[in-house]
């Protein structure tokens, strides 16, 4: 999906990802031309070439796009706390721990990029040791600012392969529809179009060089999965290569941008790529708790080292239903102070339950509505409150 990122926001976050960092990316190279004719090879993680073909037709001016998170490899689903198709998909076809080695090794660089086309160059040495192989973490928060190393890789991206752009980084949880890393901050989407013959060639260029030897770049800078040409690529199954990715349109099938999401390592330029220094532990991020539908905006001064506990739902006598069965019958506005937005508070999950509402409740229940088939009425209407009983306790409590 393509995101417009206000200049508002990065500069207020600039500071904070160089302090992350410690360092600037490179600058550009020279660019030249490369013979045509590539294609993207499914169960492998390179872009290999095949006989030259004409290149595709380059669209015009691309229309608007409606925001639906179906650019993104996951959605929530059901009762019983969120659910990525991505994540589902993955632990499916997971390699098993033993196939997959050891989360470190080591390992020396054999890509070697095509003349006149650059790779990205580290701002400091990069050791031997590789970071560890990161399991899939999805969206849990709608933080919404841009995170340190998007900024970077953004940066990064855009000095070292001219004529390139961005679509955005991080967006509001307002209006989408499915599980995004766009809503912590921590996914950039670069702009390259495969229908461009030179743009295709430097958007081949980075992800070969990201992609070989299993992804061990990838793992330096701290990148989960990238999506680029209705194909999807995740570190977390490396060996299963560039897989198809369920898509339509230029921007759905990711035609026209590289999509790139982080892990939060990644998100906060903690990685080798960024520090020289081999990260043996992933930061598994904040939990939803029991009972919630988001948690909360998690910090680069308190990494989790351990996944999150399996989500379950309230018992059905938790005070927190009593208060919800008061104001079933009720529209209440967002910005009432009191024991029932409390309750929403609580069940939404992002911020602590103070009954006075911030702009992250109204973020959370316009997100919660839409995902759950709700009008988005900036209000808590009585379907609101029965599906917040029901998602809240599996299920077990149905009002009337």
């Amino acid at each position: 999906m393509r995101l417009r990122l206000l200049a508002a926001s990065v500069t207020a976050v600039v500071a904070a990802s160089l302090l992350a960092a410690g360092a600037l990316p490179a600058g550009a190279l020279p660019a030249g031309a490369l013979p045509a004719g590539p294609a993207r090879t499914a169960g492998s993680s390179s872009l290999a070439a095949t006989p030259a073909v004409s290149p595709a037709p380059v669209p015009g001016p691309a229309a608007s796009h409606p925001v639906s998170g179906a650019d993104d490899p996951a959605v929530l689903t059901g009762e019983g706390g969120p659910v990525g198709r991505e994540e589902a998909r993955a632990s499916a076809a997971k390699p098993t721990a033993a196939a997959r080695g050891p989360l470190g090794g080591t390992v020396a660089p054999t890509y070697t990029p095509p003349v006149g086309y650059p790779v990205p160059k580290p701002a400091v040495p990069i050791p031997a040791a590789l970071d560890f192989r990161a399991d899939y973490v999805p969206q849990k928060s709608c933080s919404g600012y841009p995170k340190p190393g998007a900024l970077l890789l953004r940066n990064l991206l855009m000095s070292t392969y001219s004529g390139t752009g961005s679509y955005g980084i991080a967006t509001s949880c307002i209006g989408r529809g499915g599980l995004s890393e766009h809503l912590e901050g921590r996914a950039f989407d670069w702009r390259v179009n495969a229908n461009v013959l030179r743009e295709r060639k430097q958007a081949e260029a980075f992800l070969n060089w990201l992609l070989a030897d299993s992804g061990a770049n990838a793992r330096r800078m701290g990148i989960m999965y990238v999506i680029w040409n209705s194909r999807i690529w995740g570190v977390y199954s490396a060996d299963q290569g560039w897989r198809p990715y369920q898509c339509s349109g230029e921007t759905g099938c990711h035609r026209d941008h590289v999509h790139i999401s982080l892990t939060w390592d990644g998100a906060y330029a903690r990685t080798s790529f960024w520090t020289g220094r081999a990260l043996t532990v992933q930061d598994y991020g904040s939990c939803v708790v029991n009972g919630s539908y988001f948690a909360a905006n998690h910090s680069w001064r308190a990494p989790r080292p351990t996944p999150c506990p399996t989500w379950r739902p309230l018992p059905a006598t938790d005070p927190i239903f009593t208060v919800i069965a008061s104001y079933a019958n009720r529209n209440v506005s967002v910005h009432e102070v009191g024991p029932g937005m409390a309750a929403v508070q609580r069940i939404l999950g992002g911020e602590p339950a103070t009954g006075r509402t911030t702009s992250l409740t109204g973020q959370e229940l316009a997100a919660f509505q839409l995902r759950r088939g709700l009008a988005q009425t900036g209000t808590i209407t009585p379907q609101t409150w029965r599906s917040l009983a029901s998602y809240a306790s599996g299920g077990a409590v149905r009002l009337s």
